[in-house]
């Protein structure tokens, strides 16, 4: 028998096989849910610990530290911008951060 003619017979023999199998398990398919887990939110841990504030808390917090606009929460929101998951509190966190940024500046030039 020709090379290909025992390739053709192996290949046979093997989607026989798991054609034989998959009807023993009653399906074509299984279904598997993968859920996925949000990613962690680290920049809240100075604040929180170690619970993950909801999005709506983390909103309210970047907004309070763009009112701040000392040192510490810009450098806070800086984290939040490249950690943060969530589109909504990424942009809040972006328009804190410009406001906190035109504050110190505004607040450097008068000094």
């Amino acid at each position: 028998m020709p090379f290909f003619g025992i390739l053709a017979v192996v290949l046979l023999s093997a989607s026989v096989y798991l054609a034989t199998q998959l009807r023993r398990r009653g399906s074509t398919r299984e279904a598997v849910a993968v859920v996925l887990a949000p990613p962690a939110v680290r920049w809240t841990k100075e604040i929180a610990g170690d619970d993950t504030p909801t999005p709506q808390a983390r909103i309210a917090i970047v907004e309070r530290l763009g009112l701040l606009a000392n040192g510490w929460s810009v450098a806070l929101l800086e984290e939040a911008l490249d950690d943060e998951y969530d589109a909504a509190v990424r942009e809040a966190a972006w328009r804190a951060l410009l406001r906190a940024r035109a504050d110190e500046a505004t607040s450097s030039r008068s000094t």
